[in-house]
């Protein structure tokens, strides 16, 4: 539901509402809000979020970046189960890599996906990282 795939461009696909972002220092009142009444989906929220910690934004963008990408690739959530079950796995467990799960994938996207699931925001990697290490693996797959 927050990726926009145009029928015509289908290359060109938009990630959307990842409501959780802001720029360091500012943070807005829908996020301020949030800490006494979460939203999201469980399965994409970043660890420090269980702990109500709203201050890596972007950070917890990446993490549920890599929540999609590991679906997209495997088929899987990384983090099954009922809501407590997610919650101690997002906070405790690294999920298999793609490849344990007998996938096909390009090293350095494999590297991407699990270093965007990281427990510690500062040890994922920027979105811009993460764009360029999926720009720099599409020329190896033409």
């Amino acid at each position: 539901m927050n990726v926009l795939v145009p029928t015509a461009f289908p290359e060109e696909s938009i990630l959307i509402d990842f409501s959780h972002s802001y720029f360091t220092g500012s943070l807005p009142p829908f996020i301020a809000d949030k800490k006494q009444n979460p939203v999201g989906t469980a399965k994409y929220v970043a660890p420090e979020k269980w702990d109500g910690d709203h201050t890596n934004g972007f950070k917890s963008d990446v993490f549920a970046f890599g929540v999609m990408a590991y679906y997209a690739y495997t088929g899987k959530h990384p983090f099954e189960g009922n809501l407590a079950q997610i919650e101690k796995q997002i906070r405790e467990v690294t999920p298999p890599s793609p490849i344990q799960l007998g996938v096909r994938v390009l090293r350095n996207t494999l590297v991407t996906i699990m270093s965007c699931l990281e427990k510690k925001p500062d040890r994922r990697p920027s979105m811009e990282n993460v764009a360029q290490c999926y720009a720099d693996s599409s020329c190896l797959l033409m």
